[in-house]
């Protein structure tokens, strides 16, 4: 079992927790980071409110943005992700529901720039992880950090920056080897990194 926590710009909120089930597909588990930002965009107004989601065509972002399409009432949903076939793909079918797509790279800032304006919320899922991540640490950096840098830039250049709420996602690898039965991460846990983990490094930097 894998456990995510979400931190939010205005503090640390454990608001979603995914479990990774046999086939590696990670399953939202009771309440998710939609749910969260349901109750965030309900409070910002009654008008719907644009999300700007990245990752969306990861596990983690594929189980997200279903979630969202059944509350298309509530927000209009945009994505930020990679011109690839496979990402093509994999949101072609949400794109013929209404979602709007930003194809770029999330270590552009021109084309992270693009997506943010005019979004109210960004949920920032996306970015390389493990094992994968592991084995190019480099590349890992320039992704997991450098995304997160440019999505912040992108925030403080809009003309109301504060308006625009930003949600970020965490990994239990922060806490460092947790295995059962102490495998679940609590907000407030010291961050132990284990060694080697770059992973968990650009996470925590980021």
């Amino acid at each position: 079992m894998t456990a995510v926590t979400i931190s939010v710009t205005t503090g640390l909120c454990p608001i979603a927790v995914f479990s990774s089930s046999p086939d590696n597909k990670y399953r939202p588990k009771l309440n998710t980071a939609t749910q969260s930002l349901i109750t965030l965009g309900t409070t910002m107004s009654s008008s719907q409110k644009t999300i700007l989601l990245t990752g969306a065509s990861g596990n983690m972002g594929q189980a997200t943005l279903a979630e969202l399409f059944q509350r298309r009432d509530r927000f209009q949903v945009r994505a930020l992700a990679l011109d690839t076939p496979k990402d093509r793909r994999i949101l072609a079918p949400y794109q013929k529901q209404g979602l709007s797509v930003v194809w770029g790279d999330l270590t552009c800032y021109q084309d992270v720039l693009e997506a943010v304006t005019g979004a109210d919320i960004v949920l920032h899922v996306g970015g390389l992880v493990s094992p994968y991540a592991d084995t190019r640490p480099e590349l890992t950096m320039k992704v997991n950090v450098g995304a997160a840098q440019n999505i912040v830039c992108a925030i403080q250049s809009q003309p109301d920056p504060d308006r625009v709420k930003l949600v970020y996602i965490g990994t239990v690898a922060q806490y460092g080897n947790r295995p059962v039965p102490i495998h679940w991460g609590r907000v407030g846990d010291p961050i132990k990194l284990s060694t080697f983990d770059t992973y968990a490094l650009s996470k925590t930097i980021a």
